[in-house]
């Protein structure tokens, strides 16, 4: 078994065991079960990560090799493990970094560190599955800094861009560099966005060769995201020793149909879950705030009959009165007792309905859209942070969005991934002054449809111990 930083090669394995290893990284892609040459058995409708070399034997992405030695252990095969053209840190690559004293890392931090820096076959490699608001920024610097190389962190949006350089350098005490929103400057470590470095890869930008020789370590924050073959493709062309992928939500979907949704390539791309933070837990130490999530039934209109369509999901979500007119008067309800509300959205329509009953009530607050320029986004959430506004509606705002003082969050999307479910809580983090974290979310029971996604949400709620859960009419 020759292992390499990007791709591990095997060779001397039989049909039998080959079959075997294809099975296991290998998943099925969605929708293809409604293809004819899938029916009939012409075609697997699978994505298959093994791959035949013409240097004979076969390769998988490395990301992948716990699973393959697994395997092989299972069958009582004895192999051998070939390093010697693995990529490694040069004398002259090792960079020293300083640590800001008054930043302490948390026992679950220190636990975090200490088993990503194990020293095995995985050293510096794999998923942290942490909770949203944990600080896995601060242990990622933490291991940055253990690790001695330059780093490059991946984020899936502008807000993570800025947010993510800010904490790095509170952390590292030097200057963190960016590449995205229009920005290209390097330092040893960097942040930069996937939009940005996938189209530099694309487009053969000279500055992206450079970018992948220059960085020993690859941390793609929201690992979630690497399921878009853009993304995943991007990770994977990086021959750094050293691939970490962070992400509350890892592997939420392995249950029904294994790797269906692509989960397979967070594995491919960054090796195994090697970190896994309960929420619960941290609750319960007092590391974020305790939520109480309340759900309010939605019945009206009556939309038992119809069929699943755009016009539906309209009716029933986005442009239901009923629905919208209930968020209004919930969030109005919230900002008389002086709280700050977060409404979450992921239609544009959605926004600007409910922008339009706030503004009829009286509620003062702002939108924010991608159609938004940092500068405006910026704006807007310091104007939010200092109660000059009490509300903010938006499309942008689920993921990765570091705003302490939020006290209510509504979800005015609905929707049945467990992912999204879980990003939407953005208030848990503790802040001064701050008591209580209220989640509103709604059972929808307008169509069979809603109400199996309403469903889905409460499970996840009802599967944290620390959450308490009411529903209300």
């Amino acid at each position: 078994i020759q292992i390499e930083n990007r791709y591990t090669k095997i060779f001397g394995i039989n049909r039998k065991i080959m079959r075997k290893i294809l099975e296991i990284t290998s998943y099925t892609l969605k929708g293809s079960w409604f293809s004819e040459s899938v029916k009939k058995g012409f075609r697997s409708g699978k994505e298959k990560l093994l791959e035949y070399t013409k240097s004979g034997g076969y390769r998988f992405p490395t990301g992948l090799l716990n699973d393959v030695l697994n395997l092989l252990n299972d069958n009582n095969l004895k192999y051998k493990i070939d390093l010697s053209k693995r990529r490694k840190p040069k004398h002259n690559e090792l960079i020293m970094y300083s640590w800001n004293q008054k930043i302490k890392l948390r026992p679950y931090q220190v636990k975090a560190f200490r088993d990503i820096c194990k020293k095995d076959l995985y050293f510096g490699n794999g998923i942290l599955k942490m909770p949203i608001r944990s600080g896995k920024t601060k242990t990622i610097a933490w291991i940055i800094g253990f690790l001695s190389v330059r780093a490059l962190i991946i984020v899936p949006s502008k807000e993570l861009l800025y947010q993510t350089q800010k904490s790095l350098e509170e952390s590292l005490l030097c200057k963190v560099g960016l590449i995205g929103d229009g920005i290209w400057k390097e330092q040893n470590v960097t942040v930069a966005t996937a939009q940005t470095l996938s189209k530099s890869r694309t487009d053969k930008d000279p500055r992206w060769e450079k970018v992948l020789e220059r960085y020993l370590c690859i941390v793609f924050d929201e690992a979630h995201h690497l399921t878009a073959e853009t993304w995943h493709d991007t990770m994977l062309s990086f021959d750094a020793p050293y691939k970490l992928g962070l992400s509350a939500t890892a592997f939420p979907d392995m249950g029904s149909s294994q790797w269906e949704k692509g989960s397979i390539w967070l594995k491919a791309c960054c090796g195994n879950i090697r970190v896994d933070v309960d929420m619960s837990k941290l609750i319960m130490q007092g590391y974020l705030i305790k939520p109480i999530v309340k759900l309010h039934k939605i019945n009206k209109p009556d939309l038992i009959k119809m069929r699943w369509s755009q016009t539906l999901l309209n009716d029933a979500i986005y442009e239901n009165k009923y629905r919208n007119k209930k968020i209004t008067n919930i969030a109005k309800k919230y900002i008389s007792k002086n709280k700050l509300v977060l409404v979450i959205t992921n239609r544009l329509n959605q926004v600007h309905l409910l922008s339009d009953l706030f503004d009829k009530n009286g509620i003062n607050h702002e939108t924010i859209t991608s159609k938004d320029s940092t500068e405006n986004r910026k704006n807007k959430i310091n104007d939010f942070k200092n109660r000059y506004i009490h509300a903010l509606i938006g499309t942008v705002l689920s993921e990765g969005i570091d705003i302490p003082e939020i006290d209510i969050v509504i979800n005015a999307e609905g929707g049945n991934d467990i992912k999204k479910t879980i990003q939407r809580m953005r208030n848990l983090t503790v802040c001064d002054g701050k008591k209580t974290a209220i989640f509103v979310d709604f059972i929808d029971l307008t169509n069979k449809y809603f109400a199996n996604h309403s469903k889905s949400r409460l499970e996840v709620y009802k599967s944290e111990q620390a959450f308490k859960v009411k529903i209300s009419k």
